[in-house]
């Protein structure tokens, strides 16, 4: 047990790990750079074994503590400087496995309990309960997907019929001096790298989504992507060219609702549809208010805020607040930044928040003091010794 310690502690045993995760790292970064965030995320960080490989540094710093006890005086720097590296790591799997972090969108006048986090989930239909992840078998029938083009003022513009297989036409959008070039139909969408669109359809629910260029008089083109199962894509990601900001892009191919699969449930059969993964929050957000400052001369927002009113029923707490950019709403351990916006014709004003709650920040924060005290006393603590 005394050698298996003693391994485990070991300087040689720091240098195989640290090699390792420098490794990980190098080829981890690379892949990103090449592939975009989401692979690499999906490849390295969130895999069983980088956990493996973090857990064990913090096994090789705890055992190096652990063989040098009872520490004399002048390694008091070197429990200290440990015990904050411990620290820091342990804030990290903390905020890996407890944070919250998620979307929140609200309309003005309308008052939301649950925010939408990241991920999808199998949810009963016929009641707003979140059900345990279960695998859809089968294929499953897309009803005919529908583009349609909508001035400032919600009015339909165009209204185009897809169909997989279609071959890409250039299409005229009616009172506009724009046309659509390179439509391309995406049943089971997945973004991969930047920005690129592929049809994915391996263990995927549907995703209907389009995307093409819309051309000018002049010839210029600028990309743009509709999601059926997300709306708003368009109004929350407005281009700066002059008349495109105009024009909403919606997709219609039903709702995650319609795309159901029978699973048998204590009490009978249930209907279950893969939707957007939800969580309620203790409280209910009420928009009051949203501003937008626009840069003189320009319709770019330069500044943008919302009044919102906080109930909290179970406490008896009812706060007012304006949340601005970088001014969020804090409560219970909750942050609620204001993150975009939807200004549209159709649907008026929505403000579109984060929703944040991380446990672990405090517990890497206090570890990252205790660690440079550590490395302080480390340094100074010898320097006075040797005068």
């Amino acid at each position: 047990m005394k050698r298996l310690m003693h391994l485990l502690g070991s300087a040689a045993f720091t240098a195989v790990i640290s090699t390792v995760l420098i490794g990980f790292f190098i080829i981890s970064t690379s892949t990103e750079a090449m592939h975009g965030s989401v692979l690499s995320q999906e490849i390295f960080y969130n895999a069983w074994w980088f956990d493996l490989l973090v857990s064990l540094l913090w096994v090789n710093i705890f055992f190096s503590i652990v063989v040098r006890w009872p520490l004399c005086w002048r390694q008091t720097g070197f429990l200290i400087t440990h015990v904050g590296i411990l620290g820091i790591l342990s804030g990290a799997f903390i905020i890996k496995y407890f944070v919250v972090d998620g979307q929140l969108m609200v309309a003005e006048g309308q008052r939301v309990d649950y925010f939408k986090r990241s991920g999808k989930m199998l949810a009963r239909t016929d009641k707003k309960v979140p059900f345990c992840p279960l695998a859809v078998k089968g294929p499953v029938k897309l009803p005919a997907p529908i583009l349609k083009v909508m001035d400032k003022e919600g009015k339909e513009l165009l209204s185009y019929t897809l169909a997989v297989g279609d071959i890409p036409v250039k299409i005229n959008i009616p009172q506009t001096a724009f046309e659509i070039d390179g439509l391309a139909f995406y049943p089971y969408a997945a973004v991969q790298g930047k920005g690129v669109l592929v049809n994915d359809p391996a263990g995927r629910m549907p995703n209907p989504a389009v995307s093409f260029d819309l051309i000018d008089s002049k010839g210029f083109a600028v990309h743009q992507f509709a999601f059926a199962f997300f709306p708003d894509f368009s109004a929350m990601h407005p281009s700066e060219e002059k008349g495109v900001s105009d024009l909403t892009f919606r997709l219609e191919a039903g709702k995650p609702e319609d795309y159901t699969a029978s699973s048998a449930m204590p009490g009978g059969a249930a209907d279950l549809a893969r939707t957007d993964r939800s969580e309620e929050l203790p409280f209910s957000l009420m928009l009051k208010d949203f501003r937008k400052i626009d840069y003189p001369g320009t319709m770019e927002a330069a500044a943008f805020e919302s009044d919102v009113v906080l109930e909290d029923k179970k406490s008896g707490v009812m706060l007012e607040k304006t949340i601005s950019m970088n001014h969020p709403l804090t409560y219970q351990g909750y942050k609620i930044f204001q993150m975009s916006y939807i200004d549209d014709g159709v649907h008026g004003k929505s403000s579109v928040f984060t929703v944040a709650k991380n446990p672990g920040i405090p517990v890497v924060y206090f570890s990252s003091f205790i660690a440079c005290l550590g490395a302080l006393w480390q340094f100074y603590g010898k320097r006075s010794e040797e005068t």
